[in-house]
C-alpha cells in the first residue's frame, strides 16, 4: 500500500501539468558556499528592509511629488493621507469641511496622475 501511494505521489508530481518534474522548490536559492540554514531559500533573496539608495530614490520622489502640488494646504493633506490619517481627521486638523479635503485629494490625483503620464510618455520615447 505504501508502494503505491508512492508511486501515485511521483505520477503526480511528474506530471506536465506540474512541470513535468522540472520545478523545484527554494533550494534553486541554495548557495553552495554556505550550508546554513540562514542563507537558503527566499531569505537570502528578500530583503525585510529597503536600502538606503531605496531610501533615498523614495525620499526624493516625495518631494519631487509633493512639491508639484499648488500650496502648503494640499502638501498637509497628501502628507496626513499618506500617514493614514482619515478624511475626517484631516479636516479636522486643518478646519476644513470634509468634503473640502475630499476635493483636495482628488485634486492632487489628478496632479500627480498628470506627472505619471507624463514620465511613462518620456520613458516610451526614449526607448
Amino acid at each position: 500500500m505504501t508502494n503505491h501511494k508512492l508511486v501515485n505521489y511521483v505520477r503526480r508530481e511528474t506530471r506536465l501539468k506540474r512541470g513535468g518534474g522540472e520545478v523545484r522548490g527554494e533550494s534553486v536559492f541554495l548557495d553552495p558556499a554556505t550550508h546554513s540554514a540562514a542563507a537558503r531559500g527566499l531569505d537570502q533573496v528578500v530583503c525585510h528592509e529597503p536600502t538606503p539608495e531605496m531610501l533615498v530614490a523614495l525620499e526624493e520622489q516625495n518631494r519631487h511629488l509633493l512639491a508639484l502640488l499648488p500650496d502648503n494646504i494640499f502638501r498637509q493633506i497628501a502628507v496626513s493621507r499618506l500617514q493614514g490619517d482619515s478624511n475626517e481627521e484631516i479636516a479636522s486638523q486643518l478646519q476644513l469641511s470634509v468634503r473640502s479635503v475630499e476635493r483636495k485629494l482628488n485634486r492632487i490625483r489628478e496632479y500627480w496622475q498628470r506627472e505619471f503620464d507624463r514620465v511613462a510618455q518620456q520613458e516610451r520615447h526614449e526607448k
